[in-house]
């Protein structure tokens, strides 16, 4: 059966369909998807968060914010013009694979210009790059960096890439790039002594981790899935009392057995274990309250319709 959802207007002489530019998207859980579907006009912090990416430019464009659920591929496109809750909106129906597909696509390009330019496997990107050659609006923040991040993280080439702030720092296999002939292969054969961590793990927290598995760098361990993390998913007890975990080495962050995986050192394994625990909900529900915010304090962050 062939079956989709669409909202009728009767006796309607022509469509007045408009140009839109998603800006930004926000993911909801299934239970606030839904209470946003059905409560329209109430307010809502995560629109407030993004007023400046709703606005009409002088070409008569709409850009809005793109707004999707767990587990739905329905949308809705918002333009709250300056206020916190949506005061224009469209329902866009089975729209989330159209995303998914804009952005593998752009990934795929990313990688194609990449490989084909790299001398030696590395390859660092802007974020203004990407909206200069792509038309795409990228930040560690508006909901796409992230889902970008994810496509090129799970690409064959990609062999590490870090989320910097204002750009994605690749290294490719040499295998995939024609220029790096008879050069030594590189990065995951070095000894992990010789590299040098980028950042601290609380640096990287500017940018809303999705499904991330924290991998110790010499022992093996059998992480649990933490289903996101960023700078505001701790409070400041938590932060204190995982401040170990937090200033952690990122040796790389990688598509691996169990996923997306990041790689740390300068921490025991021990810890590393016990804080992805204790964010899958394996402690007491005295310390998880203590240390973890409501949801309702971080919301998730990561298309002519054009992407």
């Amino acid at each position: 059966m062939l079956k989709t959802k669409a909202i009728f207007e009767r006796k309607l002489d022509c469509f007045q369909p408009q140009d839109c530019v998603i800006e930004a998207i926000e993911e909801l859980s299934a239970a606030k998807f839904k209470d946003f579907f059905e409560n329209m006009l109430a307010d809502r912090d995560f629109i407030a968060d993004r007023i400046d990416d709703m606005y009409v430019d002088g070409n008569g464009v709409q850009h809005g914010l793109l707004v999707l659920g767990k587990g739905s591929d329905d949308a809705v496109m918002v333009d709250s013009s300056g206020y916190s809750y949506g005061r224009y909106t469209a329902f866009l129906p089975n729209f989330r694979p159209y995303v998914n597909r804009q952005i593998s696509l752009l990934a795929d390009e990313i990688i194609r210009d990449g490989t084909q330019k790299t001398e030696n496997g590395d390859w660092e990107i802007s974020f203004d790059e990407i909206e200069e050659r792509y038309a795409v609006h990228v930040t560690p923040n508006n909901g796409i960096g992230t889902m970008l991040l994810n496509a090129l993280s799970a690409s064959d080439e990609v062999a590490e890439i870090e989320p910097m702030e204002d750009s994605f720092d690749i290294t490719y296999y040499l295998d995939y790039c024609p220029k790096c002939d008879g050069q030594q292969e590189k990065g995951f054969e070095k000894p992990t002594e010789q590299i040098a961590p980028a950042a601290k793990l609380r640096d990287l927290l500017h940018i809303k981790w999705e499904d991330i598995h924290l991998i110790h760098h010499e022992i093996e361990n059998e992480p649990s899935t933490i289903v996101g993390l960023d700078d505001s998913t701790l409070t400041e007890a938590g932060k204190e009392a995982w401040a170990d975990v937090l200033n952690a080495d990122v040796l790389r962050v990688y598509t691996g057995y169990y996923g997306l995986q990041m790689e740390l050192a300068g921490v025991k394994a021990s810890r590393l274990d016990a804080f992805s625990s204790m964010l899958a909900g394996y402690c007491s529900v005295q310390d998880y309250e203590k240390w973890v915010n409501e949801p309702e304090n971080h919301p998730l962050q990561a298309p002519e319709m054009k992407l």
